[in-house]
Formats: structure tokens, sequence, C-alpha cells
């Protein structure tokens, strides 16, 4: 067991530099949560203790 905290994160979903050196330097994580009133909860995990998935989307296009 590698004893980390999987965190998916889609690139798309990241609008400002803030925000991504937030997302690697920060011990508070703010997750979007559709099914809650608020909409946004904190989690505390230490940095040490993650290990990231980051999704990519990727363009596709035709060879002519």
């Amino acid at each position: 067991m590698t004893q980390r905290h999987i965190i998916t994160v889609s690139l798309e979903s990241i609008k400002t530099k803030r925000q991504l050196k937030a997302l690697f330097h920060d011990e508070r994580l703010h997750v979007e949560n559709t099914e809650v009133r608020e909409g946004v909860e904190t989690y505390r995990i230490p940095i040490n203790k993650r290990l990231f998935v980051l999704e990519v989307r990727l363009l596709h296009t035709t060879a002519l």
C-alpha cells in the first residue's frame, strides 16, 4: 500500500496559474461538489500523502 490519497484533476478545470500552484503547494484541497448546496468542500491532505492523476483532453485531428 502506498498510504496516499489519489487526487484526480482534469486540467480543463484549472483556469488560473494561482489554482494550479495551490493544487501542488497548499495542504487544503477545495473540491467542487454539485450534490451539496454550498458546492465546495475543503479537505486537508498533506502534500507528501498525495498521488496526482492528471487528466488531459487531447484534440482529435484528422489527417488529410
